[in-house]
């Protein structure tokens, strides 16, 4: 059976209702893979850039990355030591574009997505994104349903 050596774990701290990131290093103790966590920073809608003054959209901007960034920051304290080698970065754009590209150029050979939550009950199980990278992707890719920690 083929390890895997490199994982790219797509984050997403929004939601914390997910065991995925546990099962992303459980697998890469398993196969003494490195770890890299991405998450995504959400770029406002241009109509809100229009209304807002630039110092307000800085300010909106930069909290919002000084959150997703403490938030990676704890996750990766709380994993490191157990993987060989963690890593996280923050990416911005389409995510799916943006997951492949990280793929291709860090030569990734599985990707471990959670589920998106929809209210159609395919998209409940396959959000877009996750259905883009399995039809695109050119590594793996494991869509983890979300489960309540308790």
């Amino acid at each position: 059976m083929k390890r895997f050596k490199n994982i790219l774990f797509v984050s997403d701290f929004k939601t914390e209702a997910c065991n995925a990131l546990d099962r992303a290093v459980a697998l890469s103790e398993r196969n003494q893979a490195d770890l890299t966590i991405v998450d995504f920073v959400d770029d406002l809608p241009d109509n809100l850039k229009k209304t807002l003054l630039t110092k307000q959209l800085k300010k909106i901007q930069s909290y919002s990355l000084e959150i997703i960034q403490e938030q990676m920051k704890e996750a990766v304290a709380s994993i490191r030591g157990t993987v060989g080698n963690v890593s996280y970065q923050l990416l911005k754009g389409r995510p799916f574009v943006e997951i492949i590209r990280k793929v291709l150029r860090d030569k990734h050979d599985l990707v471990i997505i959670p589920s998106e939550g929809k209210t159609r009950f395919k998209e409940h199980i396959f959000g877009s994104t996750s259905m883009y990278l399995m039809r695109k992707c050119p590594c793996p890719v494991w869509v983890i349903k979300p489960t309540k920690r308790k």
